[in-house]
């Protein structure tokens, strides 16, 4: 039986539980290979933990000290220690950990986590490899990249170049895609070819993340007004916004709004829009264009995400607008010529997404231990 110990993180946004899921959920299919995951926070302690939920309400409140936070620490002269806090701190649960479940591989999904797993292995494990598995698609945080880590994989070739600028060795990267999880991919899979015929009014949807984001009032508000568009929200765990838009909006639109809160059937709500409108976070992008979706951005993280848009508009998987004052008109701007940016974007994403990215992956770490242990 082969065991892979996945390193993630439960409170530091959603992307990197997903990635995990994603993943356990095709091992979970082999009989042969068992994984365990873990939240690396609980490895340094209860005040780790606490503060890995802090990540949540800053980047909603406050997105400016986190971009501050992200790159100060990503500058060539950020000062680091030999052996940091959470290193010394997770030394006596990270070993206790090893030593009980007795991993053959451990996977790392987390940037926080990669230098101290990798001088725990080298230290006391040194037959254990560590594979590291990047959550960001364009703008690479230098604790990303980990020289002592058998591979890191990178979602897209964005990725990579920057993981080569910031001096990881060319033979310790990979290329094999996002993994997605498979709610998204099996209902992509299912899904019959359908494309908006300009005869209804749009079904738009949109998404804020597990915890909502700001500003999306100015925008629901807009296009229920200057549109005749069909609106679903999704807020998240965010009550107070899910209450706003319902007391300022739900009487006067009735019939072309919903609006819900956090919700596990995503992919279906998908499946019926015409037009997802959505942070640029990796997770959300990717889920949209697994679906097929074309997407309309309304913003960023500020720092982590901020090239995001970029990517995305260079593959011509969906457009931005960070103006709510101009999401009418980006909308005609599809819809003109026969759809003719519409029906492109559909194709682009076709062109684009890889159903089976997670597989790969997961195929892929398989056979880092199959090697590893031939050596």
């Amino acid at each position: 039986m082969k065991k892979i110990l996945i390193i993630s993180a439960d409170y530091t946004g959603f992307g990197h539980k997903s990635i995990a899921t994603s993943l356990t959920e095709i091992i979970d299919e082999k009989d042969d290979v068992d994984v365990k995951v873990v939240d690396g926070f609980t490895l340094i302690g209860k005040w780790a933990q606490q503060i890995s939920r802090i990540y949540g309400p800053m980047t909603k409140y406050v997105p400016w000290v986190w971009a501050g936070f992200f790159k100060f620490g990503n500058l060539k002269n950020t000062p680091t220690f030999k052996h940091s806090p959470m290193e010394i701190a997770s030394a006596r649960r990270f070993f206790k950990l090893m030593d009980e479940y007795k991993p053959d591989l451990v996977v790392n999904v987390h940037p926080m986590f990669n230098k101290l797993i990798a001088r725990h292995l080298e230290n006391r494990y040194p037959n254990v490899p560590m594979v590291t598995i990047q959550a960001d698609i364009v703008s690479i945080h230098k604790l990303w990249c980990e020289p002592k880590a058998y591979s890191t994989i990178c979602p897209t070739e964005e990725a990579y170049e920057a993981s080569l600028e910031l001096g990881m060795p060319k033979e310790k990267l990979k290329v094999i895609g996002f993994p997605t999880r498979k709610l998204f991919t099996d209902a992509a899979r299912d899904a019959k070819p359908r494309i908006y015929d300009g005869k209804r009014p749009l079904r738009i949807l949109m998404m804020s993340g597990g915890d909502g984001m700001g500003g999306m009032m100015d925008y629901v508000e807009h296009i229920l007004y200057y549109t005749d568009a069909k609106v679903t929200v999704i807020c998240g765990r965010n009550a107070t916004l899910k209450a706003r838009i319902k007391r300022k909006l739900g009487t006067e639109y009735k019939g072309r709004l919903r609006v819900l809160g956090f919700i596990n059937n995503v992919q279906e709500e998908m499946q019926k829009a015409d037009l997802l409108l959505t942070r640029c976070s990796p997770n959300s992008l990717m889920e949209g264009v697994v679906m097929n979706i074309p997407l309309i951005m309304i913003g960023t993280l500020p720092g982590q995400e901020e090239a995001n848009p970029i990517l995305a508009e260079k593959h011509r998987l969906g457009v931005k607008c960070f103006d709510h004052r101009e999401l009418s008109r980006v909308i005609d701007s599809l819809m003109d010529n026969d759809m003719y940016e519409y029906k492109k974007i559909k194709q682009s994403q076709q062109e684009y997404r890889n159903l089976d990215n997670a597989r790969n992956i997961v195929e892929y770490l398989i056979s880092v231990i199959d090697e590893t242990k031939q050596n």
